[in-house]
């Protein structure tokens, strides 16, 4: 299949006047993060009521979505649905997939069910090539990095940021929040939030370096030492396979993706060398003249 971009932006005002009754996310309970969701008809008056205030300061789209899928078209939907409930500024999903998934037919559906823009290109084994060539789609402010089997856990979490990272400035690093256990002190985001601005400055998304490994380390180090980090504690994230680092077969990984983990680390990559990698003249690109 050629490369096939969608004409369509996925955008929540859209999908909740087609759909006010049937949001339903499977790994999240909205019960326990906010207590806010009581019956579609009130939580639709609520979101109208709200919508009226943040739109009118906020005319534009927030937020590109950017995500790769392979072979998990459900895990997909959960991650589109729990944005449909928690946001309440325009955005817009953007998805790359391959031309041999053996979901193809069901993603195209979801695609077009939920107006999603995407991407269908020939598998690669560099994940972050395949993100960084979605930034020609984005027509969001800010770029949020997600992975197919994330879920948004608190309401109106895009107006909240948006506040913070409007307030810092036009090139900026939103340092998010997810649920990982394998690490105490979170000093980078595995999902940032980051300026589509910044990323056009730097020349990518996220760092291409050791393909899909340590592209979160080494971006945050980017924005860090060029001091364009602010922290975002009201993005909070449910990553489902997030302890997948050690127990691999939570993803499912095929041969394919088994044998680019050994051509990764083959090629130099170790978790030590991602904090000794100099990243100065990247860090530079970043820095407002």
């Amino acid at each position: 299949m050629a490369s096939k971009v969608s004409r369509f932006v996925g955008r929540r005002r859209n999908k909740l006047a087609k759909e006010p009754s049937t949001a339903k996310i499977s790994h999240l309970s909205f019960e326990q993060s906010n207590k806010i969701f009581v019956t579609p008809s009130n939580f639709c008056f609520f979101y109208y009521i709200l919508s009226l205030k943040v739109f009118s300061e906020y005319q534009m789209i927030g937020f590109s979505i950017v995500l790769v899928s392979r072979a998990r078209p459900d895990m997909l939907k959960s991650l589109v649905e729990s944005l449909r409930i928690s946001s309440v500024i325009d955005y817009e999903v953007i998805v790359g997939i391959d031309d041999d998934d053996p979901y193809l037919d069901q993603y195209l559906s979801l695609f077009s069910l939920y107006d999603i823009k995407y991407e269908c290109k020939k598998r690669i084994d560099n994940l972050h090539v395949r993100i960084n060539s979605l930034i020609d789609l984005v027509d969001g402010k800010y770029i949020f990095v997600l992975n197919d089997d994330c879920l948004l856990k608190n309401f109106k979490w895009d107006a909240d940021a948006v506040e913070v990272l409007d307030a810092f400035g036009d090139i900026v690093y939103g340092r998010t929040y997810d649920n990982s256990i394998d690490r105490v002190s979170q000093e980078y985001a595995a999902f940032p939030i980051i300026s589509k601005n910044a990323a056009l400055k730097l020349g990518f998304i996220m760092d291409e370096t050791f393909g899909n490994h340590g592209a979160d380390v080494i971006t945050y180090r980017i924005y860090e030492n060029a001091k364009k980090v602010v922290d975002l504690p009201m993005v909070l994230i449910d990553h489902v396979f997030h302890n997948s680092h050690q127990a691999l077969i939570d993803r499912q990984l095929d041969k394919t993706a088994m044998d680019m983990i050994k051509r990764t680390v083959d090629n130099g990559f170790n978790l030590n060398n991602l904090f000794e990698i100099d990243i100065t003249e990247k860090s530079k690109r970043v820095i407002n003249e």
